[in-house]
């Protein structure tokens, strides 16, 4: 009898890594630099990024990663989609609020 190793990690969610950026490079590298933990929060811009594309170009993957990276960088993040029925209510303590198929 044989025994195959199987690889049965843990699946992750996206991540800022993990997108293949193609033509949208200088996206990646926008939100790469501004989620950088040497971006302090009060560095940051507080201009806001709108990401526009047709579907399955990964708007929702970088949007999903960029919390992530906040969130393991020990901030607290806000999230709104067009699944959120009852929205939470704002928290000054959020570095970043992120929504997502706005057009819903």
């Amino acid at each position: 009898m044989k025994q195959l190793v199987l690889d049965m990690g843990v699946a992750t969610g996206p991540t800022l890594a993990s997108f293949l950026a193609g033509p949208n490079e200088a996206v990646l590298q926008h939100l790469q630099i501004w989620a950088s933990e040497r971006a302090s929060m009060a560095n940051r811009s507080p201009v806001p990024c709108y990401l526009w594309g047709v579907n399955g170009s990964g708007k929702t993957h970088l949007l999903m990663a960029l919390r992530e990276a906040l969130r393991e960088q020990g901030e607290r993040v806000g999230w709104l989609d067009a699944t959120v029925l009852e929205p939470l209510e704002f928290d000054e303590s959020w570095s970043a609020v992120l929504l997502d198929d706005v057009h819903l």
